[in-house]
């Protein structure tokens, strides 16, 4: 089937085609770069946490009053539920992976200095006793763990104290590359500290940033007592949900001054903390369904108009032996052309769009699988949209060629 005459009859009446291919160029820039922040999104709150995640239980705690001894109220909390049905172990910290608060330091390869190399990262910072590791369910590949004798203890203190590290396998193979971080020194908040474990995964309070980033911690054998802390339990998962019920009860009736409160599995966590990327994720698969949604119909809407403006110009194609498969294809031929033309303007709008979100809001690159998926997504809805219009004028007899004659 010839083009050009295709394309002559469109020059003729260029602005329903035009609008269609500017709303299909826009369609697919949005479209794309939503599809990409999606996938984007869902990778990010599919981030392992190093845990086993069924067995974790935490709550914050927060003492009022005075003359409260944080410790031995520790000692006497940790005591009682490991004799609870089910636990494996519990410890007190100072943060939790996942939890959305906590510390973090600049770690360095050497004393701190201006040179950005010298500390490429910083850290989230994991303080707590020698069963802090066990506690967490964290598979330590290299190394050891804490002794008891090397775990300090003071009021807020405790990691200014401590000399021994151990590092997530992100940030030993970040710093140490091929080499064994075993040994090694780092420091962090200028002090230096000496690697004696890796971690295979541990994920950082934070669950903003890079995957990178968020893979970069470290653990200090340091507990920090005061009228805050983080409680966290390893337990059976069968056992969780009954822990959980009654861990508030139970605590208040050691130490009623004391508040007990954020009692979370780690799914609760992850329901808390990725609230705003599950909403996003809502917003674009809304966008993305009404822009597509539109564009069908704008597709639709054109072709249903041309077909009615030329209905004689049909009948009389049709009276010249035109077969219906040629009508048909005329009007298909003609909106992939359209659809084409904006698909073509769409990718040049999603990669300048992608460009404006990298600048702006530091997103990564956009795959062109993303934008190749839009186009092809659109391509095939636009000939949905026009095949029943075209097959309408597929159906118009060659007699209404001579109705006004």
């Amino acid at each position: 089937m010839a083009i050009a005459p295709i394309v002559r009859s469109l020059l003729r009446s260029p602005a329903g085609a035009i609008l269609i291919t500017l709303q299909i160029a826009l369609t697919l820039a949005i479209v794309s770069n939503s599809m990409f922040i999606i996938q984007d999104r869902i990778t990010k709150m599919s981030r392992p946490s190093g845990m086993p995640e069924e067995q974790i239980l935490a709550a914050r705690i927060l003492y009022f009053g005075k003359n409260i001894d944080y410790a031995a109220q520790a000692d006497r909390d940790l005591q009682f539920l490991l004799r609870q049905p089910g636990v494996i172990n519990a410890t007190q910290t100072n943060s939790v992976p996942l939890g959305g608060s906590g510390s973090s330091s600049s770690l360095c390869r050497a004393q701190p200095s201006n040179d950005p190399d010298n500390c490429p990262y910083t850290v989230g910072v994991y303080m707590g006793g020698r069963h802090l590791l066990d506690t967490l369910g964290l598979k330590l590949v290299a190394g050891r763990n804490f002794l008891p004798e090397e775990v300090t203890v003071s009021d807020f203190t405790g990691a200014r104290a401590a000399r021994l590290i151990i590092l997530s396998q992100a940030v030993a193979d970040s710093y140490f590359a091929d080499q064994n971080a075993i040994g090694k020194t780092v420091y962090l908040g200028g002090r230096a500290h000496t690697v004696i474990g890796i971690v295979e995964r541990m994920q950082s309070p934070w669950v903003a940033g890079s995957e990178e980033q968020a893979a970069m911690t470290a653990l200090l054998p340091a507990i920090s007592h005061g009228f805050w802390t983080h409680l966290v339990i390893r337990a059976e998962a069968d056992s969780i949900a009954t822990l959980q019920r009654d861990l508030e009860r139970d605590l208040l009736q050691l130490n009623d001054r004391r508040v007990v409160n954020r009692i979370e599995t780690i799914d609760d966590m992850r329901q808390r903390v990725y609230a705003n990327d599950r909403a996003v994720l809502i917003i674009l698969l809304s966008v993305i369904v009404l822009l597509v949604l539109i564009t069908a119909l704008g597709t639709g809407g054109l072709v249903s108009f041309s077909v009615a403006r030329r209905q004689k110009q049909i009948g009389t194609r049709r009276a010249l032996g035109a077969r219906k498969i040629d009508i048909l294809g005329h009007f298909l031929l003609e909106n992939g052309l359209i659809s084409g033309a904006g698909a073509a303007l769409g990718c040049a709008l999603a990669i300048a769009l992608n460009q404006y979100l990298m600048n702006t809001y530091e997103l990564p690159r956009i795959g062109v699988e993303y934008i190749a998926a839009a186009a092809l997504l659109l391509l095939l809805i636009g000939q949905s949209a026009s095949y029943f219009p075209a097959l309408r004028a597929s159906g118009v007899s060659p007699a209404v060629a001579t109705r006004t004659v």
